[in-house]
Parts: structure tokens; sequence; C-alpha cells
């Protein structure tokens, strides 16, 4: 993986062949490496493919037990997003010989938003728009310390919104993460 490759692996085995103790090792050897890691189990509640709300409960799952090296027991989006809105705050300062005092002003809103969707729409076409938005959402929040509208942001991104209209209400965006399309946002 490190040379840009990605894998998935499934192992299957009695009760005592050893599955939980790989995926612990496999766990505690990536984090030791500085990879983002998550694990979800398979049931009949948590699965691929369904249409009555089953495979957004598996997504939420993956979402929910995202793990760094220093929060290993999951729960690390939020860090995750941090450090990269951090990112593209100073990235952005930088391209525009801003202060990093300063750009943290109401006056350059606008300017870090624009950011996080260009940086968004290059390096993925997942969620398109709606994606997007909420991602300047969450920095809304987290820069003005609106902490609602970052547990909202959050809790589109984790596929925990159950209607259009409530997402719609909360973010603004028309789509939610639900059966057909959580896919394209794991």
């Amino acid at each position: 993986m490190k040379n840009g490759h990605s894998m998935a692996k499934f192992w299957i085995g009695d009760f005592g062949s050893g599955k939980s103790f790989m995926l612990h090792l496999l766990n505690t050897v990536a984090l030791k490496q500085k990879f983002v890691v998550s694990n979800a189990d398979f049931t009949p509640d948590n699965r691929l493919y369904s249409n009555d709300g089953k495979s957004v409960i598996l997504y939420s799952a993956i979402m929910d037990n995202i793990a760094i090296q220093t929060k290993p027991e999951g729960g690390a989006l939020q860090t995750l997003l941090e450090k990269w809105i951090e990112q593209v705050i100073t990235k952005t300062a930088e391209d525009n010989r801003i202060s990093l005092a300063e750009i943290r002003n109401d006056q350059f809103l606008g300017l870090i938003q624009n950011s996080i969707m260009k940086t968004v729409n290059e390096i993925t076409e997942v969620g398109g728009f709606d994606f997007g938005s909420v991602i300047v959402k969450y920095y809304e929040g987290y820069i003005k310390g609106d902490e609602l509208l970052r547990r909202n942001a959050l809790k589109w991104l984790k596929g925990e919104y159950k209607t259009k209209t409530e997402a719609r209400q909360d973010l603004g965006v028309r789509e939610i993460i639900n059966d057909s399309n959580f896919l394209r946002y794991a």
C-alpha cells in the first residue's frame, strides 16, 4: 500500500482460528507506520448491499471506526478533517501571501471556502458539490466555533442523516449518504 496500491482481504474461519488476532496485528502494524485504518464487521445488519438502510449502517461503522496512531480506538474522522483543513488554510495563506493569523479573519472566509471546494474537486469526483459543501460547512463551524454546524457536517459525512429534508435544513445540501450511493463515499 505504501507504493500506491490498494487491496482488500477477507478472512473467513471458524471460531478460534485467529481472525481477530490477525486483524489486531495488522491494525497495530499499520498504525505504527502512520496509516489510517478502519474496521467493520459484516453481519445481517451490516452488509454491502441492501435497500433498507443496512448498507449505510456498515458505512457508518467504517466512518466511526477510523483510527490513527494518536486515536487507535477509532473516532479519528474529526481529527483528520481538522488536520486537512489546517493544511488547506496554510497553503491558501502561502499562495496568497497572507499571514496565518490574518487568514482566519471573516474577510477571508470565501477564499478558504473556494480553496476547499477546489481541493475537494481535484482529489475526488465523489459526491461532487454536496460533499464539498459539507466540508465547507465543517470549516465554517470550525473557524467560527459553531459546534452544532460541525456536528451536523460530521453527521452527514458519517451517513447518519435519514432524510434529505433534514440535511437541507441543517446544511443546505440536497443529497444524503444512503444505500444507493454510500460506496462513492467509502
